[in-house]
């Protein structure tokens, strides 16, 4: 399987500094997923999920209802 940097220079593109800074990103959120999944802090579908939206470039859906958190709190 051809990594990320192969397939840009076979489409004839070099990465950007800004591309380069946002795949950089998502490989430290897949690294924090797959931390906290190996701690046990999420389920392998709740890791399944939010691998799925760091990759297709979504950010995680804010939770609703009675056991959403207020941030900062």
């Amino acid at each position: 399987m051809p990594t990320l940097k192969t397939a840009h220079t076979a489409a004839g593109r070099t990465p950007g500094t800004e591309e380069t800074r946002e795949r950089a990103d998502v490989l430290d959120e897949l690294a924090k997923l797959s931390a906290t999944r190996a701690r046990g802090g999420i389920t392998d579908e709740e890791y399944r999920r939010a691998k799925n939206m760091v990759l297709s470039g979504r950010g995680p859906e804010e939770p609703t209802g009675p056991n959403a958190r207020t941030p900062g709190l």
